[in-house]
């Protein structure tokens, strides 16, 4: 039982090394053993594709300098991937995987693939190849997906098999619109856009244009063009439309929640076009949130700001990063939202240098955070976050509006 025993102790100690209660020493031991660990089932096996795909899993993240310096995926993750495809060629995460590595993208200590290598070490026709099969499989399953009739569920947003297949096309529809717009192939470049807008517009439900429009904000993070941004806008557009549609058809019971979420997503547009300094647009957006009304549920006893998802920039707002679940929770653990709209209006009034206007809104926000007995808005974090981000804020001012609400805590109380 060596083999098991050895793929046990990988995969525990690679767990215990993405939790968040380790500390970085203690993460880099437990990657090492995983590693240690993986090694040995690979030896054991080495004519398995799955032992070298799990192998090359461990070492993907691992940070790799080449002898000039330069950040390079790890030649050992890429060894590993290419073999586990020659042992079997329909082992398809491995596709992907790889050509994640010869894209230039790096697993984070987050858990998320951003740029990381060498420009000049990207191999932009081989990430083609891998993207290009694993497309041809996700595109098989999805004929066979049909020809069972397995559709997705009504009502609600649900993760069936249909809609996990859809998320593994819209990643790759995506990653090859940007690289083949890399390699300045325009008519594949835009082939892989219609293919993701034509789905957008297909899906019944508005998480699958929510999610194709959060994978083409991937390709904005990487490539940094603000006409992949203006894209995104239009995406969650179609989004919003599916929203208005799925309300109009909703059961009394339902309609509280969807109400809440096409809500959040009235933010969501606000919060992109913020990003995008388009300040018109978005206080259109914003104040359409705060007018909207929502019919009587018992989550809002149960609703709190509990976590942006947003980048933020030194003298600017944030880089906002779409939802995708916009409302988040169970009636046991009560429901979260992940953007403030208060807290927006502050930022595109400060940004406008309407200060005083700004200031309003700021109190706004932190009236809100004390109807939520406390939120992400009143948090030391935000606080800190805001000074970083405008450095010519009057931080007087901030802390004397926070203290009305949120009465610092001294020494002795702590």
């Amino acid at each position: 039982n060596m083999i098991s025993t050895y793929s046990l102790l990988s995969t525990s100690y690679r767990a215990q090394a993405e939790m968040a209660i380790v500390s970085r020493d203690d993460m880099s031991r437990k990657l090492d053993s995983a590693l240690y660990y993986q090694e040995r089932v690979a030896e054991l096996l080495p004519n398995q594709a799955q032992a070298h795909y799990n192998l090359a899993n461990n070492y993907a993240p691992v940070p790799y300098t080449n002898p000039a310096g330069k950040s390079v995926p790890h030649p050992k993750a890429i060894t590993h991937f290419e073999r586990a495809i020659q042992l079997d060629s329909f082992l398809l995460p491995a596709y992907p995987a790889l050509g994640d590595l010869y894209m230039g993208l790096q697993i984070q200590p987050s858990g998320f693939r951003d740029m990381a290598t060498d420009p000049e070490y990207r191999n932009y026709p081989k990430a083609i190849a891998c993207f290009e099969k694993a497309l041809s499989i996700y595109e098989y399953q999805e004929q066979k997906l049909a020809q069972q009739n397995q559709i997705k569920l009504p009502g609600g947003d649900g993760y069936g098999v249909v809609f996990s297949n859809l998320v593994s096309l819209a990643n790759t529809w995506n990653k090859l619109y940007f690289l083949y717009k890399a390699s300045a192939d325009s008519v594949r470049m835009t082939m892989y856009l219609q293919k993701a807008f034509q789905r957008a517009e297909r899906e019944d439900n508005p998480l699958g244009a929510l999610f194709i429009a959060w994978n083409m904000f991937k390709v904005f993070n990487w490539s940094g063009d603000p006409k992949e941004f203006e894209i995104v806008i239009q995406l969650n557009q179609i989004a919003l439309q599916k929203r208005t549609i799925q309300l109009n058809g909703a059961t009394e019971q339902d309609k509280p929640l969807l109400a809440l979420k096409y809500r959040e997503q009235l933010k969501n547009m606000g919060a992109m076009y913020a990003a995008l300094k388009n300040y018109t647009e978005a206080e259109k957006y914003y104040l359409a949130a705060i007018a909207y009304s929502i019919p009587p549920t018992p989550i809002l006893e149960h609703l709190k700001f509990g976590g942006s998802i947003d980048h933020w920039l030194p003298n600017e707002y944030y880089i906002f990063e779409p939802c995708t679940n916009c409302i988040e929770g169970s009636p046991e653990r009560g429901y979260w939202y992940r953007m403030d709209v208060y807290l927006g209006m502050f930022h595109l009034k400060y940004q406008q240098e309407r200060v005083d206007e700004a200031f309003e809104w700021l109190e706004k926000s932190f009236q809100q955070a004390v109807k939520e007995q406390g939120n992400e808005t009143s948090s030391e974090m935000n606080e800190q976050a805001i000074f970083k981000a405008y450095p010519a804020l009057d931080q007087t001012r901030f802390k004397t509006l926070k203290a009305k609400y949120f009465p610092p805590i001294n020494a002795e109380k702590k």
